[in-house]
């Protein structure tokens, strides 16, 4: 991880270091201006007396948890196939190299 940040030039650092501080503040002065209570009512009468700040940003961070387990298995789906189609790629070059190496076999004129 730590070569990962050594690669990425000091202004992108900075701009990603300044995004997540103003998502930060964002977070912080949502939850400052939302601290009424709302009843969240779920199956079979489970009731959850929550503030409205927590119930937003647990559905926010549920759907990216989400979404991020989506893209995770969508990427080792990917990544098989590349590794399958690699693997058939080299059996198809080394099949190429076998029949390119052989000597090639005469062909008989007829004499007409």
């Amino acid at each position: 991880m730590a070569d990962n940040l050594e690669k990425q030039p000091n202004g992108l650092m900075a701009v990603k270091l300044a995004l997540g501080l103003l998502l930060v503040f964002f977070i912080v002065s949502f939850a400052a201006k939302n601290q009424q209570n709302v009843l969240v009512s779920y199956y079979f009468g489970h009731e959850y007396n929550a503030p409205v700040w927590f119930v937003v940003v647990f559905s926010f961070l549920s759907g990216a948890l989400l979404a991020s387990l989506l893209w995770a298995i969508s990427l080792i789906r990917e990544k098989g196939r590349s590794w399958s189609l690699s693997r058939k790629n080299a059996k198809l070059e080394d099949q190429l190299r076998e029949l390119t190496q052989k000597p090639p076999v005469p062909v008989e004129k007829s004499g007409r």
